[in-house]
């Protein structure tokens, strides 16, 4: 449905297009006092019609695979399971690109153009490297990625069960005409799972975060798949929140070790009280001195890890507020140099 979504989208877009050329042609030859050609409004005529009919379509699909996603979302808490497969229009771009590169490095060398002819030969390679990787994901037995209440099994880095799971977050990127979207999941030790990933994979995030280290970011791409981003977003949240695991709401890709680790005693911290608080409630002012006793020193020994903890979380808060002031003093630039670059073209 997905594939059949863009192949739709991109029959609105040259119809779209043709639309535009035809107006501008027929407003030229009015304006020009020059009879305007049947051809010219039997374009026209074509072109509103398909742009018409594919946006409707369009429409349509877009509604279906709403309500799809939907059932799926009610469904979830009677399966538990939630499984997505490769995007049939990635095969086929990834595809079109090898042969439009092979093509083009054949075409550079029947016209002695070395130079261009190494740059596609290059780009070609390249794409045969990504097509590869995402054919070993594909040709793997069972779905590309599969979610239950156990943990999230994707074809990138095997199962990775809910224990590991301490954060998860949608990224959405936009870059001109294309969106990419990436599920970060952050885990316990990711290098373990980071062993089952191809060579660039592997090495990419191995340069973002240390071998031994005890938690790390892992990158899911969701482009490659054939369900909505926010739909497996949606999912993988409702079913990670089932399992008892603590689960950190507000972590991000550049949390570091000292960080996460202090959130995750806050957390126990946070489930030690509320286990005293009931503990107390139930507890019967006739119990036996040893018993009482025995729940002050619970009350004492969380005292302890409290106060052990409040200068961790006061430089978990600062790493977190030098983090955020980054993230804006690099937004600003990447605007002021935005700003230019646009002032820049208007001047010349």
């Amino acid at each position: 449905m997905s594939t059949l979504r863009s192949l739709v989208r991109l029959i609105t877009w040259v119809a779209g297009f043709a639309l535009l050329m035809a107006t501008i042609l027929w407003f030229k030859a009015r304006n020009g006092g020059d009879p305007i050609s049947s051809r010219l409004e039997l374009t026209w005529i074509l072109s509103a019609t398909v742009l018409a009919a594919s946006a409707l379509v369009g429409i349509a699909i877009t509604g279906l695979i709403r309500d799809r996603s939907r059932q799926e979302q009610d469904a979830l808490d009677h399966t538990g399971v939630f499984e997505a497969s490769a995007s049939a229009r990635h095969m086929i771009l990834l595809a079109g690109l090898c042969l439009l590169f092979g093509v083009g490095a054949w075409a550079a060398l029947m016209s002695n153009r070395a130079g261009l002819a190494l740059l596609a030969l290059g780009l070609l390679v390249v794409m045969i490297a990504v097509s590869w990787s995402l054919l070993r994901q594909v040709w793997r037995q069972g779905p590309m990625l599969r979610i239950d209440r156990q943990g999230i099994d994707h074809a990138l880095y095997g199962p990775i069960p809910w224990d590991d799971v301490i954060g998860l977050t949608l990224q959405t990127i936009r870059v001109r005409h294309n969106t990419v979207h990436t599920l970060w999941l952050g885990v316990r030790t990711p290098y373990r799972y980071l062993r089952h990933a191809s060579g660039p994979v592997r090495w990419i995030n191995e340069q973002r975060s240390h071998r031994h280290a005890s938690f790390g970011p892992l990158p899911i791409p969701l482009n490659t798949l054939d369900k909505d981003a926010e739909h497996i977003h949606h999912c993988a949240r409702a079913l990670r929140e089932t399992h008892a695991a603590p689960l950190l709401p507000h972590w991000s890709t550049g949390m570091r070790d000292a960080e996460i680790a202090t959130w995750l005693e806050s957390h126990a911290l946070q489930d030690e009280l509320r286990d005293i608080a009931d503990e107390l409630e139930a507890s019967d002012p006739d119990e036996q001195p040893a018993a009482m006793a025995r729940f002050d020193a619970r009350i004492k020994a969380y005292a302890a890890r409290s106060e052990a903890l409040r200068p961790h979380v006061r430089n978990a808060l600062d790493a977190s507020a030098q983090r955020m002031a980054r993230t804006k003093k690099t937004l600003w630039i990447l605007s002021a140099i935005a700003a230019f670059l646009v002032l820049l073209r208007i001047l010349t």
